[in-house]
């Protein structure tokens, strides 16, 4: 019995010294990497023999997992420096990036359709603030922006400006033919005094006396039939005054001022939008122009002569030292209508899901699923 004790504490000695070796430590933790495969972050792996690429994205999948994607580089567009539209543009890819460029469209529209779409600090403007057209030129529309995308990210300011019309002239200038034709009419001459001779019968003696006297003119002494007759002038009509003139017309209207140019749109729909931000917006019309003075009146006619009384014989109550009234100047033609400012866009983004954060909400208006601002 004491023999079979003993033999049992000697096995279980060797058997519990030999467990002690096998202890794993960290380093004996460690899997060998599989054959193929790179670690990328952290617990996402890629094959090894994966084609180098600018971009993913990812995707949801029919069971809302997501999945990345690889985009090929002949896929994306991207816009890193300032350009400006010389015509209506369309810019269609997978992916479409503006890296803080800055975009003028001026009076041409702009559609970008992608799967993604992704702005850094970019501007989107259509005319510079302030900008006038040419002189005697209407004010142009801004362009139309649209932007329908999967996915929109980063943000973005808008600019929407329309140009403002270009001036009229201050004051309507008139050719001496409208001037001429603006002047009033002149008022009529007045007619000379019209006179007729008296004769009376008087004695011989009278005509002897005036005949030894030479005294000629009137009075006259004629012998008429053995008769001796005394003839004089006297006033028959008297002289009449000079008609006033009437005063020249009002002058020709000026010219009408010109419209402002509308602001234009800008309008983004995705399927999502939570991680894009509009963190600025402008949205100014253009300016109508003023309209022009008016050309200045005509001139009034020229008064009538007053009639002459060329004998005196009428009287001083028949004379006219002065002339006829003149009319007074025309007044200046009216003033042109302004020109009307241009109408304010819309500036709008439209979730074809929901929206959960659309950047500024200062003035915007909830539609459904559409905010505009």
């Amino acid at each position: 019995m004491k023999i079979l004790k003993l033999f049992l504490s000697l096995f279980a000695f060797v058997v519990l010294s030999a467990c002690e070796d096998l202890s794993f430590s960290d380093e004996d933790s460690q899997l060998p990497k599989a054959k193929g495969e790179s670690r990328i972050g952290t617990g996402s792996l890629a094959p090894a023999n994966q084609q180098t690429v600018d971009e993913t994205i990812i995707v949801e999948t029919t069971d809302n997992t997501p999945e990345e994607k690889v985009i090929p580089e002949e896929e994306i567009t991207t816009i890193a420096e300032d350009f400006e539209l010389t015509e209506d543009t369309v810019i269609k890819n997978t992916k479409v990036v503006l890296e803080m460029a800055t975009i003028k469209t001026n009076e041409h529209d702009l559609v970008i359709v992608a799967d993604e779409f992704f702005s850094n600090h970019s501007v989107i403007q259509n005319f510079p603030l302030e900008q006038k057209a040419a002189e005697q030129t209407s004010g142009r529309n801004g362009g139309n922006i649209l932007v329908e995308a999967k996915t929109a990210s980063g943000t973005l300011q808008v600019a929407l400006s329309g140009e403002s019309a270009g001036v009229v002239p201050a004051k309507r200038s008139i050719s001496r033919e409208e001037r001429r034709k603006l002047s009033g009419r002149s008022g009529r001459d007045g007619r000379d005094a019209i006179y007729r001779e008296i004769c009376t019968e008087v004695p011989l003696s009278r005509f002897m006396e005036f005949s030894m006297m030479g005294i000629g003119g009137f009075p006259v002494m004629r012998r008429v039939m053995g008769a001796v007759e005394e003839c004089k002038e006297v006033c028959a009509v008297p002289p009449t005054r000079g008609q006033a003139s009437s005063s020249g017309r009002q002058g020709l209207p000026g010219s009408n001022g010109l419209n402002g140019g509308d602001s234009g749109s800008f309008h983004l729909k995705a399927l999502h939008l939570s991680d894009f931000q509009l963190t600025k917006i402008q949205n100014t019309p253009g300016l109508g122009s003023k309209g022009g003075k008016g050309s200045a009146g005509g001139y009034p006619g020229e008064p009538g002569r007053n009639g002459r009384d060329s004998e005196e014989l009428c009287g001083s109550r028949y004379d006219f030292p002065r002339l006829a009234r003149r009319g007074e100047k025309g007044n200046r033609g009216p003033k042109g209508a302004d020109g009307k400012n241009g109408e304010k866009g819309e500036v709008c983004l439209e979730s074809l899901v929901h929206i959960q954060n659309a950047g500024l909400s200062g003035n915007a208006q909830n539609k459904g699923n559409v905010i505009c601002y």
